[in-house]
């Protein structure tokens, strides 16, 4: 008989916390759902963790892949999946008892298909609480979503914890984890997901503890250009088709949706990590500002003058001027403020 739920956990070098996380979701008050453990290839002894679960408990499934990222150890998870309802945890988190039951108790508590969201609470690696994320209760129709990326600032819960989705509309609509970007695919999959919602529903209820730790806060390694620009042109598709869908068109909102993507594909060719060349930089420069067009000013508003200066230096197409000014700024402890721009609008994705 097929479970109710699928819980899916991508594992990749979390040894020190995946039993934590896996003996959390096995101690859920709500019973009909399989665990899936997907091995991403980690290097260290969380393959066999997986496995030894396994053995002690049926309802755990483990899979093994090559290491392809976390993106694609999910999108293993749903294809692999039994249930009817899908559900996420990352290892090196952990669940209270009743997350299962109330994100259950909520989706059947309404019709038709809709986006459940609960809150979080974010620790520290000594589980010292830093804060939580959670909306008041709301429950909006679909001729009402609109209204999620004003007041109800539903951006701000892209994270996959705290969700439930129905297994039925991934399948139908193809909507998975995107592979081929490296940042907040959690929020891009929310998004590809509401489009086929027939309501929202945020329960001011926190189960999640979402755990941050310094080695896993995102934002600090950027990929090369034509891999960020990939990132930046896929979140900017997605804009266009929220605009269409629900005629959004919030400068905040834009700014939260777009700012982080294009800052990541502004100053990657100045990484140390990296060697480009000038006339280089400068033809991606161009890029980056034909494609983002009249959301030029909003995506330089970080909140660094730095960054405020270089986007005058860029809305009047003086390329060639801030390639030495950014370049400049690389040489010397001001590139703290370069790197932490980033860190800083990343770290909760």
């Amino acid at each position: 008989m097929k479970p109710v739920l699928s819980v899916i956990v991508p594992v990749y070098k979390a040894e020190a916390y995946l039993p934590r996380c896996i003996e959390s979701i096995l101690a859920q008050t709500f019973t009909d759902y399989e665990l899936l453990l997907i091995d991403d290839g980690s290097p260290d002894d969380c393959g066999r963790i997986c496995d030894e679960y396994a053995r002690k408990d049926m309802r755990v499934r483990v899979f093994h892949q090559d290491n392809k990222g976390a993106s694609a150890a999910c999108n293993l998870g749903i294809d692999s999946a039994f249930g009817r309802y899908l559900v996420f945890v990352d290892s090196d988190d952990w669940v209270l008892p009743n997350y299962l039951h109330d994100l259950y108790e909520d989706v059947c508590a309404h019709s038709g298909v809709g986006l459940i969201i609960h809150g979080l609470m974010k620790v520290d690696s000594h589980k010292k609480k830093l804060g939580e994320l959670v909306l008041p209760d709301t429950y909006l129709p679909a001729d009402r979503i609109y209204e999620a990326f004003g007041e109800s600032k539903i951006a701000e819960m892209g994270y996959q914890a705290g969700k439930i989705y129905d297994k039925s509309v991934f399948d139908a609509h193809h909507i998975r984890f995107n592979e081929n970007i490296h940042f907040r695919q959690d929020l891009l999959l929310m998004y590809s997901y509401l489009f086929f919602c027939d309501y929202i529903y945020c329960r001011h209820v926190i189960n999640y503890v979402y755990a941050i730790h310094n080695s896993s806060q995102s934002g600090g390694h950027l990929n090369p250009f034509e891999t960020e620009f990939r990132g930046l042109t896929t979140f900017l598709r997605m804009w266009e088709c929220i605009k269409e869908k629900w005629n959004v068109h919030n400068e905040t909102y834009i700014k939260f949706l777009l700012l982080f993507p294009f800052q990541r594909a502004l100053k990657t060719n100045y990484q140390p990590y990296y060697s480009v060349n000038r006339k280089t930089r400068i033809n991606h420069l161009r890029k980056l500002v034909d494609i983002i067009g009249n959301e030029l000013y909003i995506c330089t508003q970080t909140g660094y003058k730095i960054d405020g200066f270089g986007g005058l230096l860029l809305k009047y197409r003086l390329f060639a001027c801030y390639d030495r000014f950014i370049s400049l700024m690389f040489r010397f402890p001001i590139r703290r403020f370069l790197y932490d721009s980033i860190r800083a609008l990343g770290k909760d994705y």
